[in-house]
């Protein structure tokens, strides 16, 4: 089998109480062919020390510091050109990935896919209102857990979540980066845009990442995303 390897971009703002396990769950990867890019949006709450902390530790760790607060999308750029591999991942501050992940990802590689993401999983203990362990049951059973490929020909908004995801280099160059002008949705935008530009996306259904269940009030909110089920 073909060796890979990544570069793993990981923008942090004010983070410290979820990024201990967010490095961890990297560092502790059975594969080990990667380098962990951490870009500090300027955090003020102790996450930038967290992160110098494991750097200091680790040879596979790169710790960059923003001056300023720019956001996530200006920090993922400035990972990527600051990265050594053709392949990027792009985690979430908040995720944690199993020790499999990137050993998932390696086996999905093939000729023609340029991008390769999955979903989020919740963690049925974290689920402990009763909306949440609605979410759980519908991220579980929905049909979003279907490998499919996404390219011109089958073009539609891909499943794949924006903490969840790889690309090569040249996808980057040819969507000029990530949109700087929006705080939300660049991830997707992204993802749309690499499509458009004639990239072969890969959704791949075991590809997970346990994320807390923030940004939901109430079961109302779960339902707005259109969920379809078997």
């Amino acid at each position: 089998m073909k060796s890979y390897y990544f570069s793993l971009i990981m923008p942090v703002y004010n983070s410290k109480e979820t990024l201990d396990k967010a490095i961890l769950s990297i560092l502790n990867q059975s594969y080990d062919k990667f380098e962990l890019i951490i870009v500090d949006d300027h955090s003020t709450d102790g996450s930038y020390e967290i992160s110098k902390k494991y750097a200091n530790k680790s040879k596979n760790i790169k710790l960059i510091r923003m001056e300023n607060n720019f956001g996530a999308p200006h920090c993922m750029n400035i990972g990527v050109k600051n990265s050594k591999y053709e392949w990027i991942g792009i985690i979430d501050s908040d995720a944690i990935e199993p020790k499999n992940w990137l050993e998932i990802v390696t086996k999905n590689m093939q000729e023609g896919i340029d991008v390769i993401g999955g979903k989020y999983l919740y963690d049925r203990d974290e689920c402990k209102s009763y909306f949440k362990k609605v979410y759980y049951f519908i991220e579980t059973h929905s049909k979003r857990l279907k490998d499919e490929i996404y390219d011109k020909k089958n073009y539609r908004e891909p499943k794949i979540m924006g903490g969840n995801f790889f690309f090569r280099k040249d996808v980057f160059n040819k969507n000029k980066g990530f949109d700087e002008s929006i705080r939300a949705g660049y991830d997707r935008l992204f993802l749309c845009n690499a499509i458009e530009n004639g990239f072969r996306v890969k959704y791949v259904s075991n590809l997970f990442v346990y994320h807390p269940l923030y940004g939901y009030k109430n079961v109302f909110d779960i339902f707005k995303r259109g969920y379809t089920f078997n």
